[in-house]
């Protein structure tokens, strides 16, 4: 019972007190101190934070006595203020969360030939289980031989048109011819939008549906997201 109602709130001494008042019904401090065995210098305290918190009544007297409030009600009290308190939490810590994320930019945007390559390098090692990747010509693709045809990860190509000489050359990569019903594809032929303005992608990369990179024709950039990709 003492650990259950510190699980409420109370300390060890306000419990053990208060379960002895529950006990006898009434007491003075003294008969308290005797019962639960809380010392005798602290009763006193200890009464008188039970009482604030509303636990216990107080008859004034000589001696003073003391009362314990009808556990159902103190408890039901306590009950209440837990679940508001822990509701307030979540509020006050959603909110920060989503501050934060606000203030986050999850795009990287990366410019220069080699730097764009070792990115995807970079992503293509990480990768656990599944990459794709959505292109409009096989020239990236080319550029990346030596770091797919060696990879026991499955790879999913999507092109515009298959070469079967490309397929070939990566024979352990699943290739795809682009269709602008799949749901993915579709996304990659209307582009993406930055800064406001939609543009075209030169290639469109997967990795493990949760980690993508864009690369735009125009000016070469990458945009990298490392959010889960939906």
């Amino acid at each position: 019972m003492i650990d259950k109602l510190k699980k409420l709130g109370l300390s060890e001494y306000e419990a053990k007190v208060y379960v002895s008042l529950v006990g006898i019904g009434k007491a003075t401090a003294r008969e308290v101190h005797e019962v639960s065995g809380v010392p005798r210098a602290r009763v006193y305290d200890v009464l008188n934070r039970l009482t604030s918190k509303g636990f216990v009544d107080v008859e004034e007297g000589e001696p003073k006595r003391f009362k314990p409030v009808e556990p159902r009600k103190v408890i039901e009290k306590l009950k209440l203020e837990l679940i508001k308190a822990a509701d307030d939490c979540i509020i006050e810590l959603e909110s920060l969360r989503m501050s934060k994320q606000k203030d986050f930019s999850p795009a990287l945007v990366i410019r220069g030939e080699w730097n764009i390559l070792e990115k995807i390098r970079d992503a293509i090692f990480e990768a656990e289980e599944e990459i794709l990747i959505i292109s409009a010509n096989s020239e990236l693709i080319l550029s990346l031989h030596d770091d797919l045809r060696e990879l026991k990860k499955r790879v999913v190509c999507v092109l515009l048109q298959v070469d079967d000489s490309l397929k070939k050359k990566l024979p352990n990569v699943e290739f795809r011819e682009l269709v602008e019903k799949d749901e993915v594809a579709e996304s990659y032929l209307k582009g993406i939008v930055v800064d406001g303005v939609r543009v075209r992608m030169g290639a469109f990369f997967i990795f493990d549906s949760r980690k993508s990179i864009a690369v735009i024709d125009e000016g070469e950039d990458v945009l990298d997201w490392s959010f889960p990709f939906q």
